[in-house]
């Protein structure tokens, strides 16, 4: 699996794993590389959508060890930290941690241009990172029902959940899906599905739509 798509899926699953801080190298912390996602999140189709900005650093350090990131707008001054982390192991014995979710500040657009990320460790140690945030400035300010489907861009995916909103699929929209009681026969546990694009670094995700109604709808 891609680390693109890895991300993906971590964003869509909206799962935190807890995980054990005990028996964690104790190395200086350094920042690798960073990965960000703009993400349109649509309620329905007649509000706003939410608007916030996923941020996740790739560390050579135990990402265990993480305390704190911090993103930084250099244009506006905006700042946004938090130590309620999801932390995971990568690829070649590297680790990545971060936040799906920085929230734009009510009345607030999320600023565009250079951000620094400040990544701390228990030990108060910071490396930082320089990355650069674009997306369309047209679509925050936008219902879905304002909106083309076409212009997002990207390919269209689906996510499939359980009851429990666990990810059972994610992944391009299946041609023998015709309608939403064709992803309920094939996942016998499913009950909800998101449909997506993603344009870069830009994910529009679409309103959550209950499948299991629907099925029954069909029988």
């Amino acid at each position: 699996m891609s680390i693109r798509r890895r991300f993906h899926s971590l964003l869509l699953s909206c799962l935190l794993v807890p995980v054990i801080l005990s028996s964690c190298s104790d190395s200086e912390p350094s920042v690798l590389s960073v990965e960000h996602f703009v993400v349109f999140d649509y309620a329905d189709n007649d509000t706003v959508p939410l608007v916030y900005l996923a941020v996740f650093a790739e560390t050579g350090s135990d990402a265990r060890r993480a305390n704190v990131i911090r993103a930084y707008s250099e244009e506006t001054g905006l700042e946004w930290e938090t130590g309620d982390l999801i932390r995971y192991p990568g690829d070649e014995k590297r680790f990545w941690s971060g936040c799906p979710k920085f929230a734009v500040p009510a009345g607030k657009t999320l600023p565009t241009g250079r951000y620094v990320l400040y990544y701390e460790d228990m030990a108060s140690r910071v490396s930082e990172f320089m990355f650069t945030v674009d997306y369309p400035s047209d679509k925050p300010g936008s219902p879905l029902n304002e909106v083309k489907e076409t212009s997002f861009g990207g390919k269209r995916q689906t996510a499939v959940y359980d009851g429990d909103r666990v990810l059972l699929y994610f992944g391009d929209h299946k041609k023998s899906w015709k309608k939403d009681s064709d992803i309920a026969d094939e996942y016998a546990t499913a009950r909800t599905a998101r449909t997506c694009y993603i344009n870069g670094g830009v994910m529009y995700l679409l309103p959550e739509r209950n499948i299991f109604e629907e099925q029954n709808a069909d029988d």
